[in-house]
């Protein structure tokens, strides 16, 4: 009976595994614009989703409520990356961030701040739903944390023994495509007009 059952597991695993090498194949042939959609990359586990609209601040700005926070996006965590989609039915991301080495923090009652480890502001998020902030936050935590952890076994020459579901490896492999399709940083201002004193002529 174990051993009928291990033969059933194992078929599935590479029958989904099989499906995600086809789903990535398409992936790549249509250069990141398909075969990636909510469902796919959902699979059978996300770590996080919900609706909320999406920001890139410049390096550093912890400025509040910027004004062109407002269209919604589909929000997915799966392993140690945020997907943001435009539409529900889209065939893949808009982008990915990065969660290596970053920290969700909460600034109002539906307002969270992406920031790197060293404490510069990257993201702002409004989230639709205000339950959605905790649920958000502790996904960010857990997968920088797994996402570190993991880093420091392959330093250790101990990658080898790093195990995912198909899945996940299909969502890391799109994410590396799509953390470069991050929207650009806005200009410091503050770095901006520093950079501006110092270039204005000195008077005589």
């Amino acid at each position: 009976m174990s051993e009928h059952m291990n033969t059933d597991s194992d078929l599935r695993g590479r029958r989904r595994s099989s499906f995600f090498q086809r789903v990535g194949a398409s992936f790549y042939r249509s250069g990141g614009d398909r075969g990636a959609d909510i469902a796919t990359l959902r699979g059978n586990q996300v770590d996080f989703e919900g609706q909320g609209s999406i920001s890139r601040l410049a390096t550093g700005c912890g400025c509040l409520g910027r004004s062109d926070a407002k269209a919604q996006r589909t929000l997915l965590i799966k392993g140690p990356f945020c997907f943001v989609y435009d539409m529900k039915n889209d065939s893949s991301p808009l982008f990915a961030v990065s969660l290596h080495r970053t920290k969700a923090k909460t600034v109002g009652p539906n307002h969270v701040q992406l920031s790197t480890t060293l404490g510069d502001v990257e993201y702002d998020i409004f989230f639709k739903d205000p339950k959605h902030v905790p649920l958000f936050n502790e996904a960010v935590a857990k997968q920088s944390a797994i996402s570190q952890s993991e880093e420091t076994r392959r330093r250790l020459g101990h990658g080898n023994l790093i195990n995912k579901r198909a899945s996940l490896r299909f969502a890391e492999n799109v994410a590396k495509t799509k953390v470069k399709e991050q929207p650009d940083a806005p200009p410091n201002k503050a770095a901006v007009n520093d950079a501006m004193r110092t270039l204005a002529p000195v008077g005589y």
